[in-house]
């Protein structure tokens, strides 16, 4: 049985190596209910929130273990815009606050 669950971990790895079920497990829960709802929105609120390193930290893992995918393709295989980075997140929030 443990053989049998090793095995089926190893096939979930993400492409940084990382498993996508332990990495979703240990994020912070308002980040968890943000792949729960598949809100982009709610996570870069959610990451502007959390200490600037904290939230590197936390979005390389997700994408080390396929959570978050910043260069993903459509159904038709055409490229689609690339997802914002954590800086790009947070100096967009920085420019609303100002106005």
């Amino acid at each position: 049985m443990k053989e049998y669950e090793e095995e089926e971990r190893k096939k979930r790895m993400g492409p940084g190596g990382l498993d996508p079920v332990e990495v979703y497990e240990s994020l912070p829960v308002e980040m968890q209910k943000c792949f729960d709802d598949k809100d982009i929105q709610m996570l870069q609120e959610a990451i502007s929130k959390m200490d600037p390193t904290e939230a590197k930290v936390q979005m390389k893992r997700c994408i080390e273990s396929g959570l978050w995918v910043p260069n993903s393709k459509t159904d038709d295989g055409d490229e689609k815009e690339e997802d914002p980075t954590y800086e790009e997140v947070k100096q967009e929030l920085e420019e609303t606050k100002k106005e």
